[in-house]
């Protein structure tokens, strides 16, 4: 245990991976402190406590084997190149003439009525 606080600094400054290991090596101290317990005096608070630290260890492994991975997870057609590609685009359409600022209105249309079926070329009822 003192080894471990003897290496842990706030002020330190160093890899993303070293600090991941950092705290793994943390959790997996509070692992080993629970097995050691005689297991007659374990508590299901005990217990409970060495399921989440089995489980935040789980996850900082997967982290850090992503991590390790990123950058072929981030080309070609990855999880996160398909998410990319999810992302909707919008696209205003470019003016034949005049900034893109104007607003152009088509002929006869004024632009406080509300929209109809005709103004989408669809037929009505009454045509």
């Amino acid at each position: 245990m003192d080894s471990v606080a003897s290496k842990l600094n706030l002020d330190e400054v160093g890899r993303r991976y070293d600090h991941y290991m950092e705290l793994k090596e943390v959790f997996l101290l509070g692992i080993d402190v629970i097995d050691r317990m005689n297991q007659n005096y374990l508590s299901e608070m005990d217990k409970e406590t060495r399921k989440k630290l089995v489980t935040t260890v789980e996850m900082i492994e997967r982290r850090i084997a992503y991590l390790c991975n990123y950058s072929s997870n981030a080309s070609g057609y990855s999880d996160l190149a398909r998410e990319i590609d999810r992302i909707p685009v919008h696209r205003t359409p470019l003016l034949a003439a005049g900034s893109p600022n104007e607003q152009t209105q088509q002929p006869n249309q004024n632009p406080n009525r509300p929209s109809t079926h005709e103004d989408s070329g669809g037929e009505t009822a009454n045509a």
